[in-house]
């Protein structure tokens, strides 16, 4: 009896041992010697490229052989490494089956060289997970899931991480806004800044769209594609990463195609408190010229007044206009009239205005919330219902709880974390992580020369936007522009007004494609002040690829044989020294002859322009001449009267 109860207490022990193993991975941890992740920073091995803010390579470990090729390649590393994890920490294909490691060995060969990026199916792992890398202080690492519930799980249990949703899983009609606007509220709803589309979808007005409304878009490759074409087309979609199963070939055709500092994606001309240079601050006035001047962002100051209206203004005391009285102690129809210094007639404006006069055109509103008083965002949620401007708005403040009064009333909008501390003040990247990871914000400083191209790459890599305030500075300015800041703030938005922001291949004639025959290329440029306009200098056409379908010289493309052929255009436009941009891949199709290639070339309306302009101008004649008539006709009447 006493063996048997030896044995049994034995049998108990050793099970609630295993359970314990099971569900205490901090514990797995320090048996393996613990965790070089611990409170620490990844310095990426990446390569750089030449784009400008460079872009962030990824692969999938979803095998043994696939991590084990990581650690192989001494002279490349993936800034970024997702794989597949279980409730027991175990490493698993995409099937959640298969194990063949564990998470110490993943972060021993990453080795501090790589993010690790995990990827969660269920719920018990999310729990595990999350337990594991908040037990450890894991604070450079990233969670996904195609679940965006999952995200926010683990998210609220370790703050720091940063979020990201997969939706290469989801069919997505990217024609229709709604849907993409879909994308960016679910996102910030589950406190995810990240975004994965798929390689079919993420093209450059899908990805610039996203990235104007501050998300950072990766996207995933087929597995099927390694070319150059791919390759090429991802990268000037305007991502910020790209996944691929293999990134080193990405990167080699990214240094073949795109040798300069190259713009790939848009930056953003923030106007502060409109255009000041210009127009009085935080003035309708003020907001639509700089909307004329190539504003992309247009940013104001709001505080409440006593009965509920939100106006604009940079202090909460009215420094500027005739009488210098508290807008939050004051009603609105105190405030209403009182005159800007100087500028007789123009008035403090409200929100509403705001919205009414900007209401579906190209620009999009920065929102910053000087006023301490959480009632303002209920009545900002109550506005932006009323106006549907939820696409259009970006809100910024210093006030850490106003960002949290954010997130529980208006999640869906994407928030920016105001701050005077700078890089190194604020305790360098890991309380800037903190920050932004509490707050599930881009981050917004005041702009020093430090904030540079590695710094950006930095925070990038770790799908943390930056935007600087404010520069007014010309220099410096277009400094930070070509460093990559995703957006940067100035009283002086006109500088870019005639500053490209795309550039795009025009229509080409497809009856001309077909073996023995040319065509010519030619782009057009996109400014930010919205004008559009052939470029007729400065373009580099090139081929992508290997082909013997067609040759260029100069933009004349010459085909060779029936097949397809795909050409870029890269164009460099001197303003403030040079700036390169490229266009999408155009992929061009070459029909076996003539005949087959006229047969698809758009139709082309029959000539009937000149016969309905003479019917036009046939109408017109006998119009007039009946008027002459009708005219001479009174005269005439009058004159006999008069006698």
């Amino acid at each position: 009896m006493k063996r048997f109860s030896f044995k049994l207490m034995l049998l108990i022990l050793t099970i609630i041992m295993s359970v314990t193993t099971l569900f205490t991975p901090a514990v797995f941890a320090e048996e393996q010697g613990g965790n070089i992740y611990t409170d620490s920073l990844v310095e990426f091995a990446q390569p750089k490229t030449k784009i400008v803010g460079d872009i962030m390579l990824s692969t999938v470990a979803d095998s043994q052989k696939a991590l084990e090729d990581i650690k192989v390649e001494k002279d490349f590393m993936p800034a970024n490494v997702i794989v597949y994890v279980n409730k027991e920490l175990k490493l698993t294909d995409k099937n959640g089956e298969g194990e063949f490691s564990d998470i110490n060995e993943l972060f021993n060969i990453l080795d501090l060289k790589a993010t690790p990026t995990f990827y969660i199916q269920n719920e018990e792992t999310a729990e595990t997970l999350g337990n594991y890398l908040k037990d450890n202080n894991i604070i450079d690492a990233n969670v996904i899931s195609a679940s965006p519930e999952l995200v926010l799980k683990i998210r609220e249990k370790h703050k720091v991480l940063r979020g990201a949703i997969d939706y290469t899983q989801t069919e997505i009609d990217t024609s229709k806004k709604e849907n993409l606007l879909a994308i960016r509220e679910e996102a910030n709803k589950n406190k995810a800044r990240i975004v994965m589309l798929s390689e079919k979808i993420a093209n450059k007005e899908t990805v610039t769209y996203l990235t104007d409304r501050q998300m950072t878009v990766w996207v995933m490759g087929a597995a099927e594609s390694t070319s150059e074409v791919s390759a090429v087309s991802m990268a000037l979609s305007g991502a910020h990463g790209i996944v691929s199963s293999d990134p080193k070939n990405v990167y080699n055709t990214i240094m073949k195609y795109i040798n300069k500092k190259t713009f790939t994606r848009s930056y953003q001309t923030i106007g502060h408190m409109g255009v000041p240079s210009l127009k009085p601050e935080n003035t309708l006035e003020g907001a639509i010229e700089a909307y004329k001047n190539g504003a992309d962002m247009i940013e104001m100051d709001i505080y409440m007044t006593k009965d509920g209206v939100i106006v604009l203004n940079h202090d909460n005391e009215l420094l500027k206009y005739d009488e210098n009285i508290k807008i939050e102690s004051s009603n609105y129809d105190d405030i209403k009239s009182l005159n800007f210094k100087g500028h007789e007639g123009i008035h403090i404006p409200t929100l509403e205005q705001y919205f009414k006069e900007f209401k579906g055109k190209d620009v999009i509103l920065v929102i910053e919330i000087k006023s301490g008083n959480s009632e303002i965002v209920p009545a900002l949620k109550a506005l932006l219902d009323k106006y549907d401007f939820y696409d259009q708005s970006y809100v910024i403040t210093f006030n850490g709880s106003q960002l949290i009064n954010m997130m529980k009333h208006i999640p869906e909008v994407p928030t920016g974390y105001l701050t005077a501390a700078t890089y190194s003040e604020s305790g360098a990247l890991k309380e800037l992580l903190t920050n932004v990871g509490n707050f599930n914000a881009s981050y917004n400083p005041r702009y020093l020369a430090e904030y540079d191209a590695e710094y950006i790459r930095d925070t990038m890599f770790r799908g943390v936007t930056t935007r600087p305030w404010t520069i007014d500075d010309k220099p410096t300015f277009f400094s930070a522009i070509k460093d990559g800041h995703a957006a940067v703030t100035t009283n002086y938005c006109q500088w870019t007004a005639d500053m490209i922001e795309e550039i795009f291949f025009n229509d080409i004639d497809v009856s001309k494609c077909y073996p023995g025959s040319e065509i010519q290329l030619s782009v057009s440029q996109k400014t930010h002040k919205r004008e559009i306009s052939k470029v007729n200098e400065h373009v580099v056409y090139k081929i992508i690829g290997d082909s013997d379908v067609a040759k260029i010289k100069g933009s004349t493309l010459t085909f060779n044989k029936a097949g397809s052929v795909t050409v870029i255009a890269e164009y460099s436009q001197i303003v403030d020294g040079v700036s390169t941009f490229m266009s999408e891949p155009l992929e061009i199709t070459v029909y076996k002859d003539a005949e087959e290639a006229k047969k698809n070339a758009p139709a082309i309306p029959k000539d009937t322009d000149s016969g309905l302009l003479f019917v036009i101008l046939l109408a017109v004649g006998i119009i007039a001449a009946i008027a002459v008539i009708i005219t001479v006709i009174i005269i005439k009447k009058k004159k006999t009267e008069a006698k």
